[in-house]
């Protein structure tokens, strides 16, 4: 990712440092094909970034969103 910073984001706001890359940063990044992911890792963070937005607007995840989550997870160590 470090290789591709600056960038602007899907606001038009500048990221620069590698640490304040965001799932939503990743997700753009690739919809511009900055970055390449292969179909795993594009479901891995369309999962999390979902889950993110649904708990950010309050919203109650199901439970097969919950066991998507942690599946997720699971896969990444």
């Amino acid at each position: 990712i470090q290789s591709i910073l600056p960038q602007e984001d899907d606001y038009g706001h500048r990221v620069e440092d590698v640490n304040a890359v965001e799932l939503r940063h990743l997700q753009h990044f690739y919809s511009s094909g900055l970055i390449t992911l292969n179909p795993a890792e594009w479901d891995t963070l369309r999962c999390l970034h979902e889950a993110r937005n649904a708990l950010s607007h309050l919203e109650v995840l199901s439970y097969s969103k919950i066991q998507a989550v942690f599946k997720t997870v699971d896969s990444l160590s």
